[in-house]
């Protein structure tokens, strides 16, 4: 058996290394796109190196699922990667030297940054989430509620952070559930002008958030948006 190679740096420097590609081969290319599933662990990945999703309705596919699932669709994130912004410069060096860019657990729980913090920032978690115990005795985050049309800034939505092994039969109805809800939500946000930047997760690697904020594309590529400005 081969050695463990995850959490090591590896594919940030893979990436790395094929946006300097890029950068030098193709000067008229300014940004580079991919889907990948929300639901995966890998979104804290391409956040965390400065991609960005949003800006207009159609940051968010959904496509017959090719697991070969009879009625079941696949929900995906068009990732867009603005490879010679500030941002990605700054994260991505962030990222390679093992420090990652997120927003602090605590900022989500407490709705924002300190109290004391004379420029505070106000964050709306839009999701209602609690922890359930299945039949067979394994927990799983249930969706309850969640909110469209909120109007703060900034807004988290909660995602569960071990979908795979939580739902490994994704046509059970809680599964379902956070995938029809999930489509409604970032559809309904990303009509509205705002763009998924950043990740927090907690300490216990139990709960994960998506952060987004409505800002312009010139304070997102020039790292100038307000959660950057506080993690930078």
């Amino acid at each position: 058996m081969g050695a463990d190679t995850r959490h090591v740096g590896i594919g940030t420097r893979l990436k790395a290394s094929q946006v300097s590609k890029v950068s030098k081969t193709s000067p008229d290319i300014d940004y580079v796109t991919w889907t990948f599933d929300p639901f995966l662990r890998n979104r804290e990945f391409n956040l965390g190196m400065g991609a960005f999703i949003g800006g207009g309705e159609h940051a968010w596919e959904v496509a017959p699922y090719e697991g070969g699932i009879p009625g079941t669709v696949e929900d995906r994130f068009l990732a867009v990667l603005p490879i010679r912004s500030e941002r990605v410069k700054k994260y991505m060096a962030r990222s390679i030297m093992g420090s990652r860019v997120k927003v602090p657990y605590d900022w989500v729980l407490s709705g924002g940054t300190p109290t004391s913090d004379s420029n505070k920032l106000t964050i709306a978690n839009i999701t209602k989430t609690s922890w359930v115990e299945s039949a067979d005795s394994k927990r799983y985050l249930e969706l309850n509620d969640y909110e469209l049309g909120v109007t703060e800034n900034i807004i988290s939505i909660e995602l569960p952070l071990t979908w795979l092994e939580m739902f490994p039969d994704i046509t059970i109805p809680p599964a379902q559930k956070w995938l029809e809800s999930s489509a409604k939500m970032f559809i309904d946000y990303f009509k509205r002008e705002y763009i998924v930047t950043h990740y927090s997760r907690s300490n216990d690697h139990h709960r994960s958030f998506v952060i987004l904020q409505r800002i312009s594309l010139r304070d997102l590529l020039n790292a100038t948006d307000p959660i950057s400005k506080r993690l930078l």
